[in-house]
């Protein structure tokens, strides 16, 4: 058996954007993903882990399990993270990094805005926040695989850290190939805006 550990955004949340995006990103994995013999295991980045989760990651960590974290669908890769879960975005703390390590950004992107970008990665020299947040996700990403990100902002905080990026845009575009815009004429229009944009 073979394992994905996916941090979710829908779970908890009054978004509806969550679960769609979170719709998305499964659709995705499952094509990935569609001959293997896997267990899905979806656990709330909007809630912070509970006792029973930490059981299981321990667990399949202990006995080697073949397992993927992955965080998907949302926007909480920043640099304002604090050692207490109830002030991040994504509800860990320290006590967590051991659970989360190896994970890999899948659809995700950051809050910040271009505007803003220059000044937020001259954080990456200061103290605070900045610091323990570049401790936080060397500690808990992997840095063997590539992070599949939604917006460029993301790809320099990547680099930022040391990491790989790609910007591939909001996961919900990920599925509208030329096969698909084909057979769906009333998205048309939508997709040949995507691909002019990407292409």
């Amino acid at each position: 058996m073979k394992y994905i550990i996916n941090f979710v955004p829908h779970t908890g949340s009054g978004n509806l954007g969550d679960y769609i995006i979170v719709d998305s990103t499964m659709k995705i994995l499952n094509k990935i993903f569609n001959s293997e013999n896997i267990y899905f295991f979806n656990i709330a980045t909007h809630q912070p882990l509970t006792s029973y989760h930490r059981k299981i990651l321990k667990l399949l960590t202990k006995n080697k399990a073949k397992m993927l974290k992955i965080v998907s669908g949302t926007n909480l890769f920043n640099l304002f993270y604090t050692p207490f879960s109830s002030l991040n975005s994504w509800k860990v703390n320290y006590l967590d990094i051991p659970y989360l390590k190896g994970t890999i950004l899948f659809g995700v992107g950051t809050q910040i805005r271009k505007k803003k970008t220059k000044n937020f990665l001259k954080s990456f020299l200061g103290k605070g926040r900045a610091e323990y947040s570049k401790w936080f996700w060397r500690k808990i990403l992997n840095s063997e695989f590539l992070h599949l990100v939604r917006d460029q902002e993301s790809v320099d905080l990547l680099r930022g850290l040391g990491l790989e990026g790609k910007n591939l845009g909001c996961p919900t575009l990920w599925l509208l190939t030329k096969e698909h815009c084909k057979k769906n004429s009333i998205q048309k229009i939508g997709c040949r805006h995507y691909y002019s944009n990407c292409l």
